[in-house]
């Protein structure tokens, strides 16, 4: 990890300063993206080409003006919004930019495997993920090797556990309860901290090892790129609307601009709506440690029957309970609307990773 990475991510009393009353200047914008794309997005790929770069400044200065306005339109100040400029290293940085940018390098990074990088998953699920008879097959195989005699039980702890959790994949009973469970890595990977929780528990590296291979395997299901571009929308709406409070006509908007016109050149240009990007979202998938999220169309055969979502909040409500006693007294149905709406929740995680806010102020 960087420096920045580490700073911004694990020091508990960051020097950042929130600067109130700032006026709106590209160059907070620049200053935002140097230090993101510097030193903390992924170098091994082009994630995106100089004239996108170019038009997602743009982009994100009009975010930053919109954002601005509404903390700033009741004088002299709209006390319920924390303000988005911070100061980091003697420059002034937009930190709800700057968590949006992580979010839209994150999922646009996820389309360009997709698209580009395909051979680059054949030791994952991606090839079997959506064939029952492929992925028996894999099982079978994976069970031949943990069987293999001549291997050590270190050589073939992976494959045992990779081979048990495709038996539940290829088992109708078990099938939702064990892809909810790889959903919920997903949606949680980046916000554990996984060098203490190694640590604590005092796991040698040999056992981790063999965690994250069984993880990494799992984390890349054959979707298709419009799914993961659709899901990368729902999340930049979702973060505009409940993250940085702004209106949902000009979310929206927002929201189509840069998929239509700067991130993916469509041959038939096509406009979200507020209800494909808001309401009836389920996480579908996952590809590259990534929830891909996906608009219900109540026309379809539901995605979970009842009994289904009320299992699944169950198991919710059971991990939360053992977190905090309080939470016994709970409906269930507080916990299915958790699971409803996992892409609100999910916004909100990474925020708390990426900046502590209890810490940010002076």
């Amino acid at each position: 990890m960087s420096k920045f990475y580490n700073y911004l991510n694990q020091i508990k009393t960051p020097n950042l300063k929130y600067i109130e009353g700032w006026i709106h200047k590209k160059e907070y914008v620049k200053n935002t993206m140097d230090l993101y794309f510097e030193n903390i997005a992924n170098s091994d790929f082009n994630i995106f080409s100089k004239s996108e770069l170019k038009e997602l400044e743009y982009w994100l200065f009009d975010v930053s003006k919109k954002r601005r306005d509404l903390i700033y339109s009741n004088y002299p100040y709209n006390k319920h919004l924390e303000s988005e400029a911070i100061k980091f290293n003697d420059s002034i940085i937009l930190k709800e930019c700057f968590n949006l940018l992580n979010f839209i390098t994150n999922y646009h990074e996820a389309y360009i495997i997709r698209t580009k990088h395909e051979d680059d998953l054949k030791d994952t699920i991606f090839n079997v993920s959506f064939d029952k008879r492929k992925m028996n097959q894999r099982y079978k195989k994976f069970e031949s090797i943990s069987n293999n005699l001549r291997l050590n039980r270190k050589d073939k702890a992976s494959y045992t556990l990779i081979k048990n959790i495709l038996k539940l994949l290829t088992t109708k009973k078990y099938e939702k309860r064990a892809k909810f469970y790889i959903y919920t890595i997903a949606l949680n990977f980046n916000v554990i901290n996984w060098e203490k929780l190694i640590s604590l528990n005092k796991i040698d590296d040999d056992v981790v090892n063999i965690l994250f291979k069984t993880i990494d395997y799992f984390m890349y299901e054959n979707y298709s790129e419009n799914k993961i571009k659709h899901s990368s929308m729902i999340i930049v709406y979702t973060f505009l609307t409940k993250r940085m409070c702004l209106n949902e006509n000009d979310s929206l908007d927002l929201t189509n601009r840069l998929c239509n016109d700067i991130l993916y050149d469509l041959d038939s240009r096509k406009d979200y709506t507020k209800k494909e990007l808001s309401q009836d979202i389920y996480v579908h998938s996952v590809f590259n440690y990534l929830p891909i999220f996906s608009h219900y169309n109540k026309k379809n055969k539901p995605i979970y029957t009842k009994q289904e979502e009320k299992k699944l909040a169950k198991t919710i409500q059971n991990k939360a309970i053992s977190i905090d006693k309080k939470l016994k007294s709970y409906p269930i149905d507080e916990f299915i609307n958790i699971f409803r709406n996992a892409h609100i929740d999910y916004i909100k995680l990474e925020l708390m990773y990426l900046y502590s806010t209890k810490n940010e102020k002076s």
